[in-house]
């Protein structure tokens, strides 16, 4: 599985199994927030007392690729989109990783 590397700010709530706060800033330089499942965005077992920020990983699939810059949409595999409502993004090429923990 393919994921975008993003930094996890803060943790936001202790409904169960956690959320946090994570931020990916595009190939624009805007910043990009979500709030997340702990398990969604990382292995680490977070909480209030973890020290931020914490890198983390989005779920993603290449759209278009174009001169080191990738189209990706993270309504696949668990339909994230961004605290703006937006799913798609711009990101330099360098940000992707093979995810082999989702499995």
């Amino acid at each position: 599985m393919i994921g975008v590397q993003v930094q996890i700010v803060r943790y936001a709530d202790d409904a169960q199994p956690g959320w946090v706060e994570c931020h990916l800033i595009d190939a624009h330089g805007r910043r990009w927030s979500f709030l997340q499942k702990v398990p969604i965005v990382t292995e680490a077992a977070l909480d209030q007392q973890s020290e931020y920020p914490q890198p983390g990983i989005l779920a993603c699939e290449v759209v278009t690729r174009h001169e080191g810059v990738v189209r990706i949409d993270t309504t696949q595999p668990w339909d994230i989109d961004s605290i703006e409502g937006e799913k798609q993004f711009d990101v330099q090429e360098s940000l992707l990783v093979e995810v082999d923990w989702y499995l």
